[in-house]
């Protein structure tokens, strides 16, 4: 099983890409899909959409870990991206405001 605490969350410097989690994950999944949606939380992702979560930090090896854990592999598209339309309020909640 993944330990989520156990993972490296230090805060590197951020190199001004995110990384998006975008899922869709069927209703007969339900109890996976909440559990899925709650690890990303647990880890630190912020969620912009129903089932589209960013974060700013390097995590492609940990969401690749939660994808295989949870069995959601297939349903899971994981993104590193440049930029994202009207992203102030995420630099704001992840505390990149001066980045």
């Amino acid at each position: 099983q993944l330990h989520i605490k156990t993972l490296n969350r230090t805060r590197q410097p951020w190199d001004g890409k995110w990384r998006i989690v975008i899922f869709d994950i069927r209703e007969q999944k339900r109890i996976r899909r909440d559990l899925f949606r709650k690890a990303l939380r647990s880890l630190g992702f912020v969620r912009v959409q129903n089932s589209v979560w960013v974060f700013p930090y390097e995590c492609g090896e940990m969401i690749s870990l939660l994808k295989m854990e949870k069995k959601v592999g297939r349903d899971v598209l994981y993104v590193v991206a440049e930029y994202i339309e009207g992203d102030l309020s995420l630099r704001n909640k992840f505390g990149l405001l001066s980045t």
